[in-house]
């Protein structure tokens, strides 16, 4: 039997640049949008990520896009 992905979702955060910390290191407070469409496509996702950064008052750092998924028998 094969394995299939079943409850699949995913979501993005956006981590923004918020100051420097004791070690002169960037401090990043990440911002999240949830319930992502798991069909979305990386170029897709990245680019509302972009767009979600351009809101903030902060920074963007980076953009992260976790997928998470149950792996069942079909």
């Amino acid at each position: 039997m094969a394995t299939v992905k079943a409850n699949e979702t995913a979501k993005l955060m956006v981590n923004v640049e918020t100051g420097v910390g004791d070690n002169g290191k960037a401090k990043y407070s990440p911002r999240s949008i949830v319930s992502l469409d798991p069909a979305v496509s990386d170029d897709d996702a990245r680019a509302i990520g972009a767009l979600y950064g351009a809101l903030q008052t902060y920074p963007v750092g980076s953009i992260v896009r976790q997928s998470t998924a149950v792996l069942v028998e079909e």
